[in-house]
């Protein structure tokens, strides 16, 4: 009895680990993981969708259940599977999420939405137009870039990509297409 009630709070201290980290990586790994993923040579700019972030908490949900259910169901073969399945699910979870993505490169611009396991990889040239959406105060801002298939990419218009946004500006230029704006309420 002894050992199995020191390994339970092994768990309970890893769960409680999860529930205090993952507020904080919460705002970095999402964009890390899509840059060390999606990132080539010539790709200037990745993009986490915000979906992105929302399944990463959901993944640290599963995690935090994994480790919670062998503290409190005392480590037996089936809190083992129970909290096996938990950590797959979890894992899962970050692997769906890191393979949502927009990448703006030199050539071309990829994408993929969550859930979607095909990639879309489209020339500059094959943008039919680019419509920047924002509220009347400047709070919220994207870009959506409508493809001459009909398909649609969006980029939140957020810090990170203010900083390569001179660069997108005179990619669009380049190919001579200039944002429509479109004003919207608050999302």
């Amino acid at each position: 009895m002894e050992k199995n009630y020191e390994t339970r709070h092994i768990y309970f201290t890893i769960a409680i680990l999860i529930a205090i980290l993952s507020p904080i990586f919460y705002f970095f790994v999402p964009q890390t993981l899509g840059d060390v993923v999606h990132y080539k040579e010539d790709t200037w700019y990745v993009s986490t969708p915000k979906e992105n972030f929302t399944s990463f908490a959901i993944g640290c949900g599963f995690l935090f259940i994994a480790s919670i259910l062998l503290f409190f169901l005392n480590i037996r073969k089936l809190s083992k599977a129970i909290s096996i399945f938990f950590l797959c699910l979890g894992l899962f979870t970050f692997y769906i999420a890191s393979q949502s993505f927009v990448a703006l490169s030199n050539d071309k611009i990829s994408y993929s939405s969550l859930f979607e396991f095909k990639k879309h990889t489209y020339q500059w040239e094959d943008i039919e137009k680019v419509i920047h959406y924002r509220n009347e105060i400047g709070t919220f801002s994207e870009f959506e870039l409508v493809f001459e298939d009909g398909n649609r990419a969006m980029l939140d218009d957020n810090a990170y990509f203010r900083e390569k946004s001179d660069k997108f500006g005179m990619k669009l230029a380049e190919y001579n297409l200039f944002p429509e704006l479109s004003l919207v309420d608050e999302p």
